[in-house]
This record gives structure tokens, C-alpha cells and sequence, in this order.
């Protein structure tokens, strides 16, 4: 399962396409996957014969998992079920962990599944304080953050010295596993991504129970509410905004359409953008995600290597990158996490907003619609063509001299229409 930079820990498996015996060739297509910005095939990097399928079709799987193997002259494939087994043995740890954390509180220990049960009589009392709780109990999860959930429920009440009652509702229970990390200095918990290593078939056994009934499109919608409810809590965003003088940026569009009809305004702003970019991150190499609107919801394809390409081959890159978004299909690029992302609202009649940085992301330009409006220019009023440009970034990478010194090289290559309308090919 491909390891995507942009997406959630693990990867929504829709479909096989290929079945254990076939005889697959290189960049043969084998399963269908979905992540939080589009479907997604699955090329086989080996010829051979496929062997069995590690998981499931319409299951959740950890990113960078073996889901199936290519087997050669004379292999047999004796890896199993990988997800069926890797259940079992969750269900075995987190019965090993529930016991272990009813020793560190002080509690009896947990009866195992295959002790007898006993009757109420034998039940010591912190027994039967455990048997009250809900009827539906919460999965136990064996993650550090996990452990950290069954301690604070489990423990006993620090004023009175009673065993606590309550239990984490399974819902509450899977939000805060999916956020809570090793406690920090002040004792606290600190906010982090969850490792796949922690709560992979956790992971896949909590997701599983979302995807039964629902479809693709909910599929879609749910994963990106998901990626940006997470970027919106754990990136502390800040945005700095400039006004830019655009009209250079209309000069160059027009003189390329002369040679393509198709080139946007965006296809100029992308290398503007691009180029801009490129000391902050010390690399001529920059590449872009594009904000696109779909019917399922936002999709953030990936434009490669921008900076040094003319205008001319960015208008071909995002065209091709708007049709992926719009027909729901990504290319291997898509999985890379880009430089940036720009995000642009002009054609709406929008004139300024801030948009949440992409989970994965450190950065996001919002630009609105290109007009006339009034500027000064030597203490004389005059009318020029203007852009608002936002410039939304995770403080934690970047600080506002970092920001504003985008910004300020972006005002500086708009303003030299040669430098963008230059062919590099």
C-alpha cells in the first residue's frame, strides 16, 4: 500500500482487480484505493503470479502495508491473511494490555476470555464495579495513547480514593486515541500524528465499521472533513496578506494565448508562485498542489517541478491535474506532499480569504479575483490592476519575516512579465 504523503495513516481498499493465481505483468493495474483526495490504482512493480491478498476489498489498510505478494517460478505464497491475522493478534494484545493496565491501576485482574466467569457472589468488589459499566464496553486499544485512556479511566478517583465507574463512550474512545500522545513535561497530553506502527489494525478495525453503509461520494466527503477538522487542531496557523499589482500577469497570459488558448491566469500565477519559493526551500525543485472544487468536496492534486517550467507546459500539468480531481482518479504524483498549495477564488468574484493548510502541508496561497481598483503610486491616485494574496502557514515552520519575504519576492517576479513569459523548452 503505497506510503501517501497527503493522506490519513491508512489507506481505504476498494477493490481488487486482480486475484490470487492471476498471471500480472509491470504496471499492471491489481486494486482500486481511496484516500482523502481521490481513487487511487494500485501498479504492480513485478511480474509474475499474484499471490494471496493480504486484505480485504472495501477494508481500511495501514499506509505502506503488504497487501499482496508477485510470485515467481516455483514460489508458493505462505504469508496467509495478513489483516485476519493481525486482527487476532490485536484482539490477543489488547487483551494482554487490559490486564496489564488493571495491575498498574491497582484493580483486580480482568478475567481472560478463556477464564470461566464468575458468579456475582465470588466477584471481588472492584469487580463488580467494573461489571456496572456500560453495556456496550469501549474496544481497548493498544497504543500509548491508548494507555494513557485506560489509566485515566480505569484509575481511581484522586479526592475520594474510589474506583472510578464510568467508562469513555467507543466514539469518544476512538476520537482522542486518534490525538493523544506521550504526556509532556507539565503532565499534559501533547497533540501529535499517530504513528501507523501504534494503531495500525485498530485503525483498519474502526474504520471497517464506518464504511459498511455508506457510499463513495460520503466516503470522500468523510475523509476530507476528517483531514481538515485534524489540520484545523493541530497546525497553529497564521496568515499574512498582500496586496499584488497584477497586471504584468495579464500581459504575459495574453501573449501566451497566443500560442494556446487554454493558459489562465492560474497557469501564470502557479509559476509565479513556484518561483518565489524556491530560497525559502533552497531547491529550483518545487512542486505544487492545486486547490480544485469537485462535487464530492475540495481535491488538492500535485503539479511537478513548476519553478523552471514555461507557462506553456504549466497550463498542460494543470489541466491534466483538474481533469484527475474532477473524474476522482490521481496519478502516484498526487501521493507526494507538494511545497505549497495555492487556492484560487477569483473566477467566484471573491476578493480575499484564508484557507486551512493542508494536513501534511506547512503552507497555502489564497488569492481572489483580479480588478481595477484605486492605488497611489508617488502620492498621485491612479487605477492598476490588483490581486489580495493570503499566505497561510504552520508557525511551528514558519515565522511572519518568512512569510512576508514570499510575499514580497511574489510582488517582485509579477512585476517582471520577461522573466515569466520566458520558454524554457
Amino acid at each position: 500500500m503505497p506510503a501517501l504523503g497527503m493522506a490519513s495513516d491508512s489507506v481505504y481498499l476498494a477493490e481488487w482487480l486482480k486475484q490470487p493465481g492471476d498471471r500480472i505483468e509491470v504496471g499492471d493495474v491489481i486494486a482500486n484505493i481511496e484516500t482523502d483526495k481521490a481513487e487511487l490504482e494500485v501498479e504492480s512493480t513485478f511480474a509474475g503470479v499474484l499471490g494471496r491478498h493480504r486484505f480485504p476489498a472495501d477494508s481500511e489498510v495501514p499506509s505502506g502495508a503488504t497487501i499482496a505478494v508477485v510470485l515467481q517460478e516455483g514460489e508458493t505464497d505462505d504469508g496467509g491473511n495478513e489483516g485476519s491475522d493481525a486482527v487476532a493478534g490485536a484482539h490477543a494484545a489488547d487483551e494482554a494490555g487490559a490486564r496489564e493496565e488493571a495491575a498498574d491501576a491497582g484493580l483486580a485482574p480482568l478475567p481472560s476470555a478463556s477464564e470461566p466467569t464468575r458468579s456475582e457472589e465470588e466477584r471481588t468488589p472492584e469487580e463488580a464495579t467494573l461489571a456496572t459499566r456500560d453495556a456496550e464496553p469501549a474496544r481497548t486499544i493498544s497504543s500509548p495513547a491508548a494507555s494513557a485512556l485506560q489509566r485515566e479511566e480505569r484509575g481511581r478517583d484522586e479526592a475520594t480514593g474510589e474506583l472510578r465507574s464510568y467508562a469513555l463512550s467507543p466514539r469518544e474512545r476512538r476520537r482522542r486515541s486518534g490525538v493523544l500522545g506521550e504526556a509532556d513535561r507539565d503532565g499534559a497530553a501533547s497533540i501529535s500524528r499517530p504513528s501507523t506502527a501504534d494503531v495500525p489494525v485498530v485503525t483498519a478495525m474502526v474504520a471497517n465499521e464506518r464504511r459498511t453503509s455508506v457510499d463513495a461520494a460520503t466516503r470522500y466527503r468523510a475523509a476530507v472533513s476528517t483531514a481538515v477538522s485534524r489540520s484545523w487542531a493541530e497546525i497553529p496557523h497564521f496568515s499574512v496578506q498582500r496586496e499584488l499589482r497584477v497586471r504584468p500577469l495579464i500581459e504575459v497570459q495574453q501573449m501566451m494565448r497566443a500560442l494556446n488558448s487554454n493558459v489562465s491566469l492560474t497557469d501564470v500565477l502557479i509559476r509565479a508562485y513556484a518561483m518565489s519559493l524556491m530560497e525559502r526551500f533552497g531547491t529550483r525543485t518545487i512542486d505544487l498542489g492545486l486547490a480544485v472544487a469537485t462535487e464530492r468536496g475540495v481535491s488538492i492534486p500535485v503539479l511537478r517541478d513548476v519553478a523552471l517550467a514555461d507557462v506553456l507546459r504549466i497550463s498542460e500539468l494543470r489541466r491534466d491535474a483538474v481533469g484527475r480531481a474532477l473524474n476522482g482518479r490521481s496519478s502516484l504524483d498526487d501521493a507526494d506532499t507538494p511545497h505549497s498549495t495555492i487556492s484560487n477564488l477569483g473566477a467566484y468574484g471573491v476578493d480575499a480569504f484564508t484557507a486551512i493548510v493542508p494536513f501534511g502541508q506547512t503552507s497555502i496561497l489564497s488569492v481572489g479575483t483580479a480588478a481595477e481598483r484605486p492605488v497611489v503610486d508617488d502620492g498621485a491616485l491612479t487605477v492598476d490592476v490588483t490581486m489580495q494574496a493570503t499566505l497561510n502557514v504552520d508557525h511551528r515552520s514558519w515565522d511572519g519575516q518568512h512569510a512576508a519575504l514570499v510575499l514580497q519576492k511574489l510582488a517582485a517576479i509579477i512585476a517582471q512579465p520577461a522573466l515569466l513569459g520566458a520558454l524554457t523548452r
